[in-house]
């Protein structure tokens, strides 16, 4: 009969527990962290293009390609190739193939080549019979039609406005490579895998149609990539020797099969979305704010567990069976929250990938990864953590259990701080030997930003300890704090994540843009024009053309094989050799200033003038084509000061007449004409292209394009933004939920209304001071830390908007759902009495 009476107990409990409001809505949080969670990062997958988008872009219908190179004029560009290219492949095995013809030297005359350090603009130049057949998704034909006669190309709508925003594009005509060829616009079209890029997509015979002979001579370097794609089981290395073949044995089949480019390896492998690459953009605070939202809920139940269990052990139940099924019950509705978030996020997600991203990206959507690491953060999470929140359950009456008595033996601030130090040491000890790629920069700023994150419980600690107890309110809410530090160490460690993921990739993209904004350099100092002699007599004819126009001579600028040993200190600088100038007078007009006596006896002695930069102590080296570089024999010095577009350029100066002393050979280099204006360089420029010239060789300063956060980084700290600050809603409404049953019992002694807000918004307060600083001053201090130690040094930029925004944010929306919950709360204060 007791046996009947304790199952029917047991499955009573079950109900109970099954269909309590009390066990419910706490798992409102983690739910809420689920979806928020799970929405991110399935739009932050649509950033990235999977392994099969990859392929249809770079392979469009066909299953493999492989290229060799070719010039103008060369056989393998000629029209008869196509057919002779398609028989043998297709004798092979192949179902289908395609031709096409690639090059990136094409390039409008309206369009001048890059002329700074940092990203720029380029033409892709296609040519191919089919290519709407080849990349049926890939490119789409907007207005017009496709090109069909040699000397007809179809452009992008970018190129079409660039184009007639510099009046280039007259009777649908623009020309390249200074007039000497002239091509006809007979549409636009749409390259759905880069919206905003430059193309251009001619008719076959194109290539060839041009004055071959013309642009092989004046303008060197100009050349394309022949591809033959081909589907079907034609063997790669049949297809590499049918390629050899046509290249006349230029290139060799076992050079060709290198650049293999199938199906099979590009599916495989997916690009990587920034929840991949920086661990704290998604990873770091998902894992973090899980673990701190699960242990919140249970916090939240552990009261009204311990008295059910309390009752139900009176009435004759076993105290462990309860704690194990009350254990479980909740353990298992967190997984369920968790699991019914992620479920919900998967639905959000899909629908700002849908309805918000293709407005964002250039490219498309990227189909959700694997979400199987959530769905096991979903299980674990619960199943360890309320475990632990529910071990005080086990004590007994007469004296604490055994679990608890080892978990009180445990030190487990001393294994916190072990854990800080660890994080710390190997930070630190890694920050000096990475690089400041996107990859390394995240797990080093992760690592510092956890390490300090683990120390919010101690200074909540002490900052519960200096708030003072001469008021009444500061004293219940102290106590309050004290009573259940676990509970408010653990809003803290959730308010920090919440804080310090948005604030640490806000610096780290802010101080990216900047490094990059740094190195992204004009190629030549205001005021002078360049010809790179190493272009051959096409670049001496131009030399020669812009003296005539401008009346002046240049200064001439020649190449040896001696090197600087030590690397360039200035950001983007690269290292170079020692170039040699005809005359002192040279020297200081290249450098602006006058060279000091030091430097001028040094130079004519046969030493060597190394440019700032460059460390002090190196050794100038020599390689005269010998194993062993050998030591100059003369001294050096380091000046300052110098341009940084000249620190790209060389690493130091020394005399010719020292150079062939030395046994150096000298080749032309650069020839400089300085003091110009920008209407002698335009002048100047456009003189060498009515020539019929190569302009390729002439470099002259241009301001660099502005550099900004990618959309993937914006969009990232967008999402993080509004997934943090809506976690931190719905977390303040559970401690304001929890702080609604305290403020009754208040309100029930005779205590004001107001008396509650007055306590609730000094814990939150202090909660929000200790966690918000040591989250802002742990994201700061991170990237400080990876600025200094890396090897490539990076500039640090703190976006003190974006913090604005995130702190106000953070106040504004705790203030208002803290007043909003607990407002309602004054109809439950008593009626103020009377006096006659």
């Amino acid at each position: 009969m007791i046996a009947g009476v304790r199952r029917d107990a047991t499955a009573l409990l079950v109900r109970r527990l099954g269909t309590s409001k009390r066990l419910w809505h706490p798992m409102i949080l983690p739910a809420a962290v689920a979806l928020l969670f799970t929405a991110f990062y399935v739009v932050l997958c649509g950033l990235a293009l999977s392994g099969e988008q990859t392929a249809v872009r770079d392979l469009g219908a066909a299953d493999a390609q492989l290229s060799i190179g070719v010039s103008p004029g060369d056989r393998a560009a000629e029209p008869n190739v196509e057919d002779r290219l398609r028989r043998d492949v297709e004798g092979l095995g192949a179902s289908e193939s395609w031709v096409v013809l690639r090059s990136f030297d094409v390039r409008p005359d309206a369009i001048p080549r890059p002329m700074t350090t940092g990203k720029s603009r380029i033409v892709s130049y296609v040519e191919a019979s089919d290519i709407e057949t080849l990349f049926p998704s890939g490119r789409k034909l907007g207005k017009g039609r496709w090109p069909s006669a040699p000397g007809e190309v179809a452009i992008t709508e970018g190129l079409r406005d660039r184009l007639e925003a510099k009046d280039a594009l007259v009777d649908q005509e623009f020309t390249a490579f200074s007039g000497a060829a002239t091509f006809t616009v007979t549409g636009t079209f749409t390259d759905t895998f880069a919206e905003s890029s430059y193309g251009v997509i001619a008719a076959p015979g194109t290539w060839n149609s041009m004055p071959t002979d013309e642009i092989a001579q004046r303008f060197t370097g100009t050349g394309a990539q022949l591809s033959l794609y081909w589907k079907g089981p034609a063997s790669a290395d049949g297809v590499a020797h049918a390629l050899a073949r046509i290249s006349g044995g230029s290139e060799k089949p076992d050079e060709i099969i290198t650049g293999l480019v199938d199906r099979a390896t590009w599916e495989s492998v997916d690009d990587l979305s920034l929840a991949d690459t920086a661990g704290f953009v998604f990873t770091l605070p998902f894992l973090t704010l899980s673990v701190a939202a699960v242990a919140m809920a249970g916090r939240s139940v552990l009261g009204w567990a311990r008295g059910v269990v309390e009752a139900m052990v009176r009435v004759g139940l076993r105290r462990r069976r309860l704690v194990i099924l009350v254990t479980g019950m909740t353990a298992g509705l967190a997984a369920l929250a968790f699991g019914a978030g992620v479920l919900a996020g998967l639905l959000v997600g899909e629908g700002l990938r849908a309805v918000v991203l293709p407005s964002i990206v250039d490219q498309p959507v990227g189909p959700v990864r694997d979400l199987r690491p959530l769905a096991l953060v979903a299980v674990l999470v619960p199943a360890l953590i309320v475990p632990v929140i529910f071990s005080p359950l086990l004590a007994h009456a007469s004296g604490p259990s055994r679990l608890r008595l080892v978990a009180r033996s445990v030190p487990w601030s001393l294994l916190r701080w072990l854990a800080v130090a660890v994080l710390l040491i190997r930070s630190l000890a890694s920050a000096g030997t990475r690089d400041s790629d996107s990859d390394s920069a995240g797990i080093l700023i992760a690592q510092l930003v956890a390490a300090t994150i683990l120390l919010v419980p101690d200074i909540m600690r002490l900052l519960v300890a200096t708030l003072s107890t001469s008021k009444a309110r500061t004293l219940i809410a102290k106590r309050l704090m004290q009573a259940d530090r676990a509970r408010f160490a653990i809003i803290g460690t959730l308010v920090a994540v919440s804080i310090a993921a948005p604030v640490s990739a806000s610096t780290f993209v802010a101080t990216s843009t900047r490094t990059e904004a740094a190195a992204n350099l004009s190629a030549v100092p205001d005021g002078q024009l360049w010809v790179d002699r190493s272009e051959g007599r096409p670049a001496a004819r131009a030399s020669h053309m812009v003296a005539d126009d401008v009346g002046a001579q240049p200064i001439e600028l020649g190449a040896t094989m001696a090197f600087s040993e030590g690397n360039t200190e200035s950001v983007g600088a690269i290292q170079a050799g020692i170039r040699t100038v005809r005359s002192m007078d040279d020297l200081g007009d290249l450098l602006g200033t006058r060279i000091a006596s030091e430097y001028e006896s040094l130079l004519t002695s046969g030493g060597v003038l190394l440019i700032s930069g460059v460390s002090e102590g190196r050794t100038v080296l020599i390689q005269p084509g010998k194993a062993d570089p050998q030591a100059l024999p003369g001294e050096f010095a380091v000046v300052r000061g110098v341009a940084p577009e000249l620190q790209q350029a060389a690493a130091g100066f020394m005399l010719t007449s020292t150079a062939q002393d030395l046994g150096l050979r000298v080749t032309p280099s650069l020839d400089v004409f300085n003091d110009l204006s920008d209407q002698q360089i335009r002048s100047a420029t456009a003189a060498v292209e009515r020539a019929g010239r190569d302009t390729h060789p002439l470099q002259y300063h241009v301001v660099p394009e502005p550099t900004s956060p990618t959309r993937d980084w914006y969009t990232a700290l967008v999402g993080l933004l509004s997934v943090t600050t809506l976690i931190l809603g719905a977390l303040v409404i559970a401690q304001a939920n929890y702080l609604r049953g305290y403020g009754a019992r208040l309100v029930a002694l005779g205590l004001r209304h107001r008396w509650t807000l007055a306590v609730g918004f000094n814990q939150l307060g202090l909660t929000l001071l200790g966690a918000g600083l040591a989250a802002t001053g742990a994201s700061v201090s991170a990237i400080a830390i990876l600025a200094g130690a890396t090897r490539q040094r990076l500039i640090l930029d703190i976006p003190w908007d974006f913090i604005a925004v995130v702190v106000v944010s953070t106040l504004g929306v705790c203030a208002a759902v803290f007043v909003v919950v607990l407002w309602p709360a004054r109809r439950h204060q008593r009626p103020r009495s009377s006096t006659a």
